[in-house]
């Protein structure tokens, strides 16, 4: 490897090229129907970006500056064609498992985006200030035993409040398909 492309190599913003090349090679998941495959045998987008970096930096697939930038490089040849490859080879891919559990990799922007405005609707009708303590202590995941520590309040106090609070989520949920 030419000492220029090297010096090339080790001046890159790794961090930012690894979540760049994560995304593309998601989106490359996507099109090639990849995210449905329960068991890729450890195959994630991130594996496929540090694969195609890793690739490069050993010379494996030769980067020409003068013909185009690094990500582009590395997005159009490198990760499509790991990803290609991938897809098109049988004995990597497992048949899909319906197991009633999504995968890790079903998860979407969109389903984010969802969560955070479901999240902060439900916030913004907890008008009582002890529900709103247990919502959030319940998102974070903590358990029943250590919200009742934690809010210093009794389990009966506890049990009524996460009575109202089911009822004022189930309240919000009908008024948000109402409209």
């Amino acid at each position: 490897m030419e000492v220029e492309v090297r010096r090339l190599l080790d001046n890159q913003d790794w961090d930012t090229m690894v979540k760049k090349l994560t995304l593309h090679a998601y989106s490359r998941f996507k099109f090639w129907g990849l995210l449905k495959q329960k068991a890729l045998k450890g195959y994630s987008p991130q594996d496929i970006a540090l694969e195609a970096i890793s690739l490069v930096y050993s010379g494996e697939w030769s980067w020409d500056p003068a013909k185009s930038d690094l990500l582009t490089y590395l997005k159009f040849h490198v990760v499509n064609g790991l990803v290609a490859n991938l897809a098109k080879n049988k004995e990597i891919l497992t048949t899909e498992v319906d197991d009633g559990v999504e995968a890790e990799n079903d998860y979407s922007i969109e389903d984010e985006l969802n969560a955070r405005l479901t999240i902060e609707g439900i916030r913004e009708t907890l008008n009582n200030d002890l529900l709103l303590k247990i919502f959030d202590q319940l998102l974070i995941g903590m358990k029943r035993i250590e919200i009742i520590q934690k809010l210093d309040i009794s389990s009966s106090d506890y049990d009524n409040a996460l009575k109202r609070l089911k009822a004022r989520i189930l309240k919000w949920k009908t008024m948000t398909i109402a409209k």
